[in-house]
C-alpha cells in the first residue's frame, strides 16, 4: 500500500521521520480498531438473527416419540430415541421424515409446545421424497402454531441456512448453522445445505434468517443400481451424517401436495416404465430402448428408438435432464412430452400426455418354448411329435449337424408350450424371432428378453434345408417342474451311486481379501454335444468333512444335467448373514471363469439360513444369475421383493418341507415373488434333509433337472 511505501522511503531522517512515523502509527491504530469493532458488531448481529430465527421458528418444531416396531431395516440398527416434527396445519397435521418411522412403530407420541403429550396417528407416506403425515387430536380451541414456507424462487445457494430439531431437550431446540449449497439436487426434489444435520434433525425444518421454512430435513441418497426409479429405502442417505452435505425437502412443495396427500393417504412417486440406451446419464441422449409392457409409455404410444425432447414445453437433451423432469412428479400426475421419431428427414415430432403410475404391472417375459442343444449334434428325430427312436437310448443315434446352417438346434420343445403347438421339432433350427437373426442359444433369449407373454410373434426355422414361418403367441415362463421322465436330456439324468467311500477331488477358490475358501467340482468332460456346463453355487456349511460328503452327493445329479458345483462356507461359525453378501458376489465370477460356465445356467442355492441367503443375494444380483433354490427357507424377514424387470430374468424355485414351521412362510413369499412377475416352481417334500447339511435324493434330483432347463427360450 502507499502509506507502507511510504514509511521505507530514504528522504525520511530525523525527527521529521519520528513525527511522520508517529503520526502513521495512531493512523494504523485507529484504522486496525474500526474493523475489528464492526466485524464484532456484524458477528453479533449475525448472531441475533440467527437466534432470532430460530425463537420465531421453535412453536412449530416438535419432538416426537416411537414406541415399538422394527430394530433394523437393511442391515442398519435403527436408533429408538425421539426424533423431530414440524406442524404444517393449524388442525393437528405434522410432517416428519420417514427415517424416524421406518422400524413402523406400534405408537407414535408427540410433545406439544407447551410440555403436554398427545397421541398421533401415521396418516401417509410420501415415498418419493422420504415423508410422512402425522396427524394429533387437539382439544376444541386449540390450534397448532405452524411454520411458514419460503417461496422457492427466492432461494439463493450461498445464504445462510438454519437446520434445527427437538430430541436431546424438548424445552428447547437444537441448532446447526450452514448455507444453502445447492439447488435442485436428488433428482430435482431437494434443497443442499452444508450444514451438518443428523438424526436429531431429520423430520425438522431447514430455516432462513427471517424464519421461514426452505424445507423439512430428510436424507437421501443418490440412485442406486436400479436406477431413478428403483425402491428406496427410508434409511438411505444416513451414511451422510453430519458430513456437510444435507437435504430437505421444500416446505412449498410439501404444502402445496397437502391437500391431496390429506385425501389420499399416500403419495407415490410416478413411473413411465422406459429403459434408456446405456451411457452417463449427463451425457447420453434419453433415446428409448425398451418400454414396459402396460405402462404409461406404451399406452402413450411411444415406441423403441424414439427420443424424448421436451417436457411440459422444456427441452431436454440428455438422460439427468429427462429424469429431473419425471422424478419429482407423482403417479396421477400427467405430463406433455414430445418426442422425436425416426432419423434424419423421415424424423417427425409428435406430442403426447402420459399420465405416470406409482407400480408398473409386474413384467412376465415372453417363452417360446424351445430347449436349445448344447452341442453341434442333435437327436435324429425330425419326423412327427412324439415319435421316438428304435434304439432305447435316444443319444446314440445322432446326425451331426450341418454347420453351414444358421440359428440354433432345437434340443427338445417343452410341453405345451408355443412351440410345441406350433409343430416346431427336435433338430430344427431357430434362424429368427421377429426380425432379429438368430446365430446361437444367446441371440435367441437376448430376442425374447424384452417380449412379454401374450406377444404375437414370428418365428422362422429350417427342416431338412426349408424354411417356415410360425406365427405363435409367447406364453409366461413355465414354472411346472419336469420330471425325469420327460425332461429332455441333454446329457440323460441317472441316480446317485456313487460309492460311499469315493475320494472327491475338490478344487479350492480363494479370493485374497477373504478368509474364507470354496470347493468346486466340475462335471465330467461329456464331448462337444454336453456344451458349457452350468454351475451351482451351494451356500453350505464350514466343516470340512461335510463339505467333502456334500460334494460326493451332488455329483451324479450334476454330473448328468452338466452342471459345475461350488460349495461356499460362510464368514462366520454361526451361519449365512448379510455380511458375506459381498464375498459371494465376488466369488461368483470367479467361480464362472474358473469352470467355464454358460451364463443362462447359473444358479445360488442354500438349505435353511443358506436358503435365506441365496434367495436374499439373487434379488440383489437380478441380472448376473439365472436363478435361485431355496429349500426350506422362507425370504429373509425384512427382504424387499423388487419387480421382475426385462433383461433381468431370474427363475426361483422353493422347495418347502411337510409339517415344517417355516412351511405357511415359504409359500406365501411365493406368492410375493409371484406377484412381482418371477416365474416360480414350487414344490413340497415330506422331508429335504436326510442327515445333517445332506439334502435328500430326490430334492437333488429336482434341482438338477430344474437347472437342466433354464437355458430354455
Amino acid at each position: 500500500m502507499p502509506r507502507t511505501r511510504s514509511l521505507q522511503h530514504p528522504l525520511l531522517n530525523g525527527a521529521r521521520s519520528l513525527l511522520v512515523l508517529r503520526t502513521l502509527t495512531i493512523a494504523l491504530l485507529v484504522a486496525t480498531a474500526a474493523p475489528a469493532q464492526a466485524s464484532d458488531e456484524l458477528s453479533d448481529a449475525e448472531q441475533q438473527a440467527l437466534q432470532a430465527a430460530a425463537r420465531r421458528m421453535a412453536p412449530t418444531v416438535l419432538q416426537v416419540r416411537t414406541i415399538g416396531g422394527l430394530e433394523q431395516v437393511d442391515d442398519r440398527v435403527l436408533a429408538q430415541g425421539p426424533t423431530t416434527g414440524l406442524a404444517v396445519r393449524s388442525d393437528g397435521y405434522i410432517v416428519s421424515s420417514a427415517f424416524g418411522f421406518a422400524q413402523n412403530p406400534s405408537s407414535i407420541l408427540v410433545r406439544l409446545p407447551d410440555g403436554t403429550q398427545r397421541p398421533a396417528e401415521l396418516v401417509g407416506r410420501d415415498d418419493n421424497r422420504m415423508l410422512v403425515l402425522l396427524k394429533i387430536d387437539l382439544p376444541a380451541g386449540l390450534e397448532l402454531p405452524v411454520a411458514e414456507p419460503a417461496p422457492l424462487d427466492e432461494v439463493r445457494v450461498g445464504q445462510w441456512a438454519i437446520a434445527l430439531g427437538r430430541t436431546f431437550d424438548p424445552q428447547r431446540v437444537n441448532l446447526s448453522v450452514g448455507v444453502v449449497s445447492a439447488l435442485g439436487r436428488q433428482l430435482g426434489r431437494a434443497i443442499q445445505t452444508d450444514a451438518k444435520v443428523s438424526a436429531a434433525n431429520y423430520g425438522g425444518p431447514l430455516v432462513d434468517l427471517r424464519g421461514r421454512v426452505l424445507g423439512v430435513l430428510v436424507p437421501m441418497a443418490p440412485p442406486g443400481p436400479g436406477g431413478p426409479m428403483a425402491e428406496t429405502s427410508e434409511v438411505a442417505g444416513v451414511e451422510y451424517y453430519d458430513s456437510g452435505i444435507a437435504f430437505a425437502i421444500p416446505l412449498e412443495t410439501v404444502v402445496g401436495q397437502l391437500d391431496r396427500w390429506i385425501a389420499a393417504g399416500e403419495l407415490r412417486r410416478g413411473v413411465l416404465g422406459i429403459g434408456m440406451t446405456e451411457g452417463s446419464p449427463h451425457a447420453a441422449e434419453p433415446r428409448i430402448t425398451s418400454i414396459w409392457p402396460g405402462s404409461p409409455a406404451e399406452t402413450a404410444g411411444w415406441q423403441s428408438g424414439d427420443l424424448v425432447v421436451a417436457v411440459d414445453g422444456r427441452a431436454v437433451s440428455t438422460q439427468i435432464q429427462l429424469r429431473t423432469e419425471v422424478a419429482p412428479r407423482y403417479a396421477g400426475d400427467s405430463l406433455s412430452v414430445r418426442v422425436r421419431r425416426g432419423q434424419g428427414d423421415d424424423a417427425e415430432e409428435l406430442d403426447t400426455r402420459v399420465t405416470l403410475v406409482a407400480k408398473l404391472p409386474p413384467y412376465q417375459q415372453g417363452f417360446l418354448g424351445v430347449l436349445p442343444q448344447r452341442g453341434d449334434s442333435v437327436p435324429n428325430v425330425q419326423t412327427e411329435p412324439g415319435n421316438k427312436d428304435k434304439d432305447e437310448n435316444p443319444a446314440a443315434d445322432e446326425v451331426k449337424l450341418d454347420t453351414a446352417i444358421a440359428g440354433v438346434a432345437i434340443r427338445a420343445a417343452w410341453p405345451d408350450s408355443p412351440a410345441a403347438r406350433a409343430g416346431l421339432l427336435p433338430g430344427d433350427r431357430v434362424t429368427k424371432i421377429n426380425d432379429a437373426t438368430i446365430a446361437d442359444a444367446a441371440d435367441a433369449a437376448n430376442a425374447l428378453a424384452t417380449l412379454p407373454a401374450g406377444k404375437e410373434t414370428t418365428v422362422a426355422a429350417v427342416r431338412a434345408g426349408e424354411t417356415s414361418e410360425y406365427r405363435v403367441q409367447l406364453a409366461p415362463l413355465p414354472t411346472d417342474l419336469l420330471s425325469a421322465s420327460n425332461m429332455p436330456a441333454a446329457a440323460e439324468l441317472g441316480t446317485d451311486n456313487a460309492a460311499a467311500s469315493d475320494e472327491i477331488a475338490l478344487v479350492e477358490l480363494k479370493l485374497p481379501e477373504f478368509p474364507m475358501t470354496a470347493r468346486g467340482l466340475a462335471p465330467p468332460a461329456m464331448g462337444a454335444s454336453a456344451g458349457a456346463p452350468g454351475l451351482l453355487l451351494w451356500l453350505g456349511g464350514s466343516d470340512p468333512e461335510v463339505t467333502q460328503e456334500l460334494a460326493r452327493s451332488w455329483r451324479a445329479a450334476l454330473g448328468r444335467a452338466q452342471v459345475a458345483l461350488v460349495l461356499a462356507e460362510p464368514g462366520d461359525e454361526a451361519g449365512w448373514s448379510g455380511d458375506d453378501a459381498e464375498y459371494l458376489a465376488r466369488l461368483l465370477p470367479l467361480a464362472a471363469s474358473r469352470f467355464g460356465v454358460d451364463p443362462r445356467r447359473i444358479v445360488v442355492a442354500g438349505e435353511g439360513k443358506g436358503g435365506q441367503m441365496a434367495l436374499s443375494l439373487a434379488l440383489q444380483m437380478r441380472g448376473r444369475l439365472a436363478g435361485v433354490a431355496a429349500v426350506a427357507a422362507p425370504l429373509p424377514r425384512t427382504a424387499k421383493v423388487p419387480e421382475n424387470a426385462p433383461g433381468a430374468p431370474l427363475a426361483v424355485l422353493m422347495i418347502a418341507t411337510e409339517n415344517s414351521p417355516f412351511s405357511a412362510l415359504v409359500r406365501r413369499d411365493a406368492v410375493r415373488l409371484i406377484e412381482a412377475g418371477y416365474p416360480v416352481s414350487q414344490t413340497t417334500r415330506r422331508a429335504t434333509i436326510d442327515r445333517a447339511g445332506m439334502l435328500d435324493l430326490q430334492s437333488r434330483g429336482i434341482i438338477a433337472r430344474w437347472l437342466d432347463g433354464l437355458d430354455r427360450f
